[in-house]
């Protein structure tokens, strides 16, 4: 069903215009045009009121997210992406090895299928099932990590010490990422724990200026991206 549009008519009787004068005439025909203009002024001035308070709205939320959104620095992010690029590298090296140990001794085992020292044999094979099964269990952990480390979201701005961050202090950097250990990049040395290391719980969760101690020695944060 289709809206029906409001409108407001005002009816004047008044006698032939033959019997006024001419500025008369005129004047009721203006108040008879106003009369019927009105409801549409009105519209359209809370039209346009509504239009204004939309545009009022839009501008403070932008506002808003302009200042709890700030974009990261793009020497952060650089230097950041170097950071994340080099340890990506190193643990798909990891993986490699991984993998690679896990094949190699699967294939042992296999190997000497036709000795007529069954005993020794046996216990050969066992000993290389046990590599085999270590292997494949580093294997598994190397490609958590990696995919650990596929998650961080270069985007992202970090306010405080947590997962993804790259957190300097007056005594080292630290990637909060997975265990890699002392990470060179740039010529700089940066350590790459992960969110069980200890290091990482003396400092979890702190901000720009905050200090913390780790075996008895002081650290205050410089910076975090």
């Amino acid at each position: 069903m289709e809206p029906k549009l409001l409108s407001f008519k005002i009816r004047l009787h008044y006698p032939e215009p033959q019997a006024f004068p001419g500025f008369v005439t005129s004047l009721f025909s203006s108040v008879l045009f106003l009369a019927n203009l009105y409801p549409a002024l009105i519209f359209a001035a809370l039209f346009e009121d509504r239009v204004a308070q939309s545009k009022t709205n839009y501008r403070r939320e932008k506002e808003r997210k302009h200042i709890s959104l700030p974009i990261m620095d793009d020497a952060k992010v650089a230097a950041k992406q170097r950071i994340l690029t080099e340890c990506l590298r190193i643990q798909r090296q990891v993986v490699e090895n991984a993998r690679k140990a896990m094949a190699d001794a699967q294939e042992s085992a296999n190997e000497g299928d036709d000795s007529t020292e069954e005993k020794l044999y046996n216990s050969y094979r066992e000993e290389m099932h046990n590599k085999r099964d270590m292997f494949a269990r580093q294997y598994e952990l190397s490609m958590d990590d990696l995919n650990l480390l596929n998650q961080i979201v270069m985007s992202k701005e970090y306010h405080k010490a947590e997962f993804g961050s790259v957190v300097e202090t007056d005594s080292g950097v630290y990637f909060i990422s997975v265990s890699l250990g002392q990470v060179k990049v740039d010529s700089k040395i940066v350590f790459a724990i992960s969110a069980l290391a200890p290091v990482y719980k003396s400092f979890e969760g702190k901000k720009i200026g905050d200090s913390f101690t780790f075996r008895d020695k002081s650290f205050k944060i410089k910076d975090i991206y």
